[in-house]
């Protein structure tokens, strides 16, 4: 029982934010990006379709949809749970949680630092240095997502 128990919550606990999941809830942010890009869709020149800044809102939110938000995830569910302990007081609680919330907050101000930063005039350029950008602070992301999983998995031995 004790060994069902384990497995139990193991899977509960951790398999419960899968990423196809994650993608399914965070849909209407590629919604929101692709309604933007329709709105700009009336302009659309074949012949220069890639300085169109339809195509430029639509490969940014694929971006923020397929490459940020799953490794984002990977970082909060590890760290969320590095830092479940429970304090000795209430004022200790209080504060673990504001900070908690405050480096958790740290991943999703990097990626809006990333899209203003890129902002340019030209639509192929920022859409492909968004890109790019979020393509690197996810793999750091995905890097950091594997080091705290081993410290994790070394806590509990």
């Amino acid at each position: 029982r004790s060994e069902v128990l384990e497995i139990l919550s193991r899977d509960l606990s951790e398999r419960v934010f899968t990423t196809p999941w994650v993608l399914g809830v965070t849909s209407p942010v590629v919604w929101s990006f692709m309604d933007f890009a329709a709105s700009f869709a009336e302009n659309f020149d074949v012949d220069l379709w890639w300085r169109s800044d339809s195509i430029c809102f639509l490969l940014e939110g694929l971006s923020i949809w397929l490459l940020a938000i799953p490794s984002i995830k990977d970082v909060m569910i590890p760290l969320s749970r590095l830092m479940q302990s429970k304090p000795a007081s209430s004022f200790a609680e209080v504060l673990k949680n504001a900070g908690v919330s405050f480096i958790v907050s740290i991943p999703i101000m990097i990626l809006l630092l990333c899209y203003v930063w890129t902002r340019n005039p030209n639509p192929a350029r920022r859409a492909v240095t968004f890109t790019g950008c979020t393509l690197v602070v996810s793999m750091c992301w995905s890097c950091v997502a594997c080091a705290l999983k081993a410290r994790l998995r070394l806590s509990r031995c």
